[in-house]
């Protein structure tokens, strides 16, 4: 691993030897689309591809046995968000909170609850890109 993959891995789970209550796993990422239904539609047609959240605002699609990918209404930006997950999402916010610098910011308040039933909070990486963390369970898996 080169010290840069091990120093962000640091800096997400705290050390080599974490708990692993507060471990988290890479599992997809979200794109910023102008038209969800348009974006499915294109997306859904990759073999192995299964929708599993479908709404006006958010689609989450599974890409073969593990990848997901979010397309989120993007109100005009363009980009996309890494997205974690940990199955215990609050002893991982209280850890990333207390780890919290001025290059890599923790969102304000604890995980909340999303519209399609997972909670989440995020964060961003010192170069301004938007990560999320979540438990997983209301992505469909």
């Amino acid at each position: 691993m080169s010290r840069g993959c091990n120093k962000i891995s640091k800096h997400i789970t705290g050390s080599r030897r974490t708990e692993r209550s507060t471990t988290a796993s890479f599992t997809g990422l979200t794109l910023l689309v102008n038209d969800i239904e348009r974006s499915v539609d294109y997306y859904s047609k990759i073999p192995g591809t299964a929708i599993l959240v479908n709404t006006p605002e958010f689609a989450m699609l599974r890409i073969g046995k593990n990848s997901r990918l979010g397309l989120l209404k993007s109100r005009g930006r363009k980009g996309f968000h890494l997205e974690f997950e940990s199955k215990n999402l609050d002893a991982l916010y209280t850890k990333l909170s207390s780890a919290s610098s001025a290059h890599a910011k923790v969102s304000p308040g604890p995980p909340s609850e999303r519209p399609w039933g997972e909670r989440s909070f995020t964060m961003t990486d010192p170069d301004g890109y938007l990560v999320e963390f979540e438990d997983g369970k209301g992505s469909g898996k």
